[in-house]
């Protein structure tokens, strides 16, 4: 099932599909992930029956080490994996995990308020990694790609046709998933990502240029640059 939602006079799209072991949520804003929590929280609550799930459930993020593993939330900044047994820092360093469950980790009423040390910023040759990939999606959408040919880009990245037609048709009709998807296999190294180079900025600039997107590819070299 996917829903439509306003944020700010732009449409979002958030997937909500019972994989039967378990609820999948897709969506990518990061600043309204919390309320979109609270939203599908509650549906669930309300459709548990109809959904053929039980209600005490547990939240878990997909592991960015194995896809086979979970990373299980038990309460505000703890999680822990659930095959590679490692403890899970997620919560604590990356914020598309953490604006999931903002309101947990929010410092307490008259807590002495901590110095918050701006990000650093990448540069073009800075090695990039799965918790990176909103950052990507906001800068290619930032500077008018449009997603429709990310089979191709993915193709100039290092990803297999095999992998990429998973990809189109388990995304068929949602582009925005797709180039998602596809991004996220990148910074995942699979296939012959690593023939490219580890992926960075740069790759994916040159990648846009082979397929004749340079404004894009220009856009985002400026603004990595500035």
């Amino acid at each position: 099932m996917s829903l439509h939602v306003y944020i700010q006079k732009k449409k979002y799209t958030v997937d909500i599909i019972n994989r039967y072991t378990h609820i999948e949520i897709r969506f990518d804003c990061k600043e309204a992930c919390l309320q979109i929590r609270k939203l599908v929280t509650e549906a669930i609550k309300k459709s548990s029956k109809n959904l053929k799930v039980n209600t005490d459930y547990i939240f878990a993020f997909k592991c960015s080490m194995d896809e086979q593993c979970y990373c299980i939330v038990h309460n505000k900044s703890s999680a822990s994996c659930t095959h590679c047994r490692l403890q899970c820092k997620v919560l604590e360093s990356d914020d598309s995990y953490r604006c999931w469950f903002s309101d947990e980790l929010a410092s307490p009423t008259g807590a002495e308020p901590t110095l918050k040390v701006p990000p650093i910023k990448k540069n073009r040759t800075t090695p990039l990694s799965a918790s990176d990939l909103v950052d990507i999606r906001d800068l290619l959408e930032k500077h008018g790609y449009s997603g429709v040919d990310y089979y191709d880009l993915g193709l100039r990245l290092g990803l297999l046709p095999r992998t990429l037609d998973v990809i189109e048709n388990e995304n068929k009709g949602n582009v925005r998933t797709g180039l998602r998807e596809c991004l996220k296999a990148w910074l995942q190294q699979a296939d012959n990502v690593k023939s490219k180079g580890v992926p960075t900025y740069d790759i994916l600039i040159q990648a846009l240029r082979d397929e004749k997107k340079n404004a894009v590819a220009d856009g985002i070299k400026k603004e990595l640059d500035d």
